[in-house]
């Protein structure tokens, strides 16, 4: 069954704005074309004439729903437009049986991880004509025990950081200029509170560059510290990144236009790993959209990026993903993905889950 996401309290856009941003959504998504009244009063039953349809889209672009790239061009939906879609009114497909047998086919068969994973990613992208990946992750539900900084010299020193299974890193990092055993005393004091019994992929994203004190040597110290357990950490959970479809968004009307923000994003990927496409918050079933300028890096502003894990058991072992354009089609692409990603966590279940 298809579902409509309830509209929430306190919502800005009335019925006839949400069937305006409904069109011009729908409209550009297929069109990849600002989307002008004329267009939406021939095609669209909205009740009303042109020059009311007008006049809503400028009212709906002043509350920032909408753009206009040009000033004689129609409208073309926001990254705050396609949030509000998203949220309040998105329609979720169901996915035609041609679909659901292909992924049923592809999982059921896969015996291998690696294997599994690239035959999802690809067959992701064929269906969808956009980028997929697959990542994997590992240790991640491995603590820090504790984190201790011993002084070797003036310009150096070394971080020790206790696992909760007993294993032990260090990495040397280097010292400012200034630096004493006060402040060595001092930074161990202030690790024990922020390391102690932290997740790997906690300390992954701990934040090194918001330490402020009145003591710039303790300062560049911390910062130095804390870059160093997260190389460490990162390194600890670094697992395995699968990309397919980029030819497919090559293709695409704006990178057919301008290449170069689609090229700066594949060598992010490729420079950061697994690591370029963390999750940050997902909502109550895993899922996790970012759009346009709600991602935190500036080389993911002009893409819209859909994750959702997958599990062995109650154990999440990776995401899959979906990479396109900020004009998706989210209400086919979030129901293909969710099924594919439960079709894999499926598979991984009977093949690794407990008892195997």
């Amino acid at each position: 069954m298809s579902k409509s996401k309830p509209t929430g309290q306190g919502d800005q856009l009335d019925p006839r704005k949400q069937m305006i941003l409904r069109a011009v959504v729908f409209e550009y998504v297929t069109g990849a074309e600002p989307v002008g009244s004329e267009l939406l009063t021939q095609k669209y039953e909205l009740g009303v004439r042109s020059a009311t349809v007008r006049n809503e889209l400028a009212e709906m672009s002043d509350l920032g729903y909408l753009d206009q790239p040009h000033t004689s061009a129609g409208r073309i939906p926001s990254d705050l437009g396609y949030r509000y879609f998203v949220d309040h009114m998105i329609v979720y497909r169901d996915l035609g049986p041609h679909a659901k047998r292909q992924v049923q086919t592809i999982t059921r068969d896969g015996e291998l991880l690696q294997t599994l994973l690239t035959e999802t990613t690809s067959l992701l992208s064929r269906l969808t004509r956009l980028m997929s990946a697959a990542t994997t992750i590992t240790n991640q539900h491995l603590r820090a025990k504790s984190a201790m900084l011993t002084a070797l010299g003036p310009d150096r020193a070394l971080v020790v950081l206790v696992l909760s299974n007993g294993h032990v890193e260090n990495k040397l990092v280097e010292c400012p200029e200034g630096m004493t055993l006060a402040h060595i005393g001092r930074a161990n004091n202030e690790l024990m509170g922020l390391i102690n019994e932290k997740s790997l992929t906690e300390l992954v994203s701990l934040s090194s560059a918001t330490h402020h004190s009145s003591d710039p040597a303790y300062d560049r110290l911390m910062h130095n510290v804390l870059h160093v357990i997260q190389s460490i950490c990162r390194d600890l959970t670094k697992g395995k990144i699968i990309v397919e479809g980029e030819e497919y968004l090559f293709g695409q009307p704006e990178f057919m236009r301008d290449p170069a923000p689609l090229q700066q994003l594949l060598q992010h990927i490729e420079d950061r790993g697994t690591a370029s496409l963390a999750t940050s918050k997902k909502d109550e079933h895993g899922l996790d959209v970012k759009i346009g300028k709600e991602n935190n890096l500036q080389v993911w502003k002009q893409f819209a990026v859909i994750r959702h894990p997958f599990f062995v058991g109650d154990q999440e072992m990776g995401n899959l993903t979906i990479v396109g354009p900020t004009r998706l089609d989210y209400e086919s692409n979030i129901p293909l993905l969710t099924y594919a990603a439960q079709a894999v966590s499926d598979t991984l279940t009977k093949i690794f889950g407990p008892g195997k």
